[in-house]
């Protein structure tokens, strides 16, 4: 008797997961589809956006401010290699 009851509840589960599947691969693909067009935008925007970040720091060092800082860096960078030379020795 437990046996009949068992066989059934396995062949009731496997009737309901067939079913299931069957109802799932006869829904409509929503997948979203990408075109190359939208593809080739993306992968252009991060150069564009490095080129024009280089080009605005290209800008703003040959500026006299970025001169002036470049030139306050050398003067720093210069101290602390001494600096560093003195405490090795």
């Amino acid at each position: 008797m437990r046996l009949t009851w068992l066989m059934r509840a396995v062949a009731i589960l496997f009737l309901t997961s067939a079913i299931c599947s069957i109802s799932n691969a006869q829904a409509p693909d929503n997948r979203h589809v990408v075109t190359v067009t939208e593809l080739s935008k993306d992968a252009a925007a991060p150069a564009e956006a490095r080129q024009a970040n280089e080009s605005a720091i290209r800008h703003l060092m040959s500026s006299e401010p970025g001169q002036k800082a470049l030139g306050v860096c050398k003067n720093r960078l210069r101290q602390s290699r001494q600096s560093c030379r003195s405490v090795k020795r």
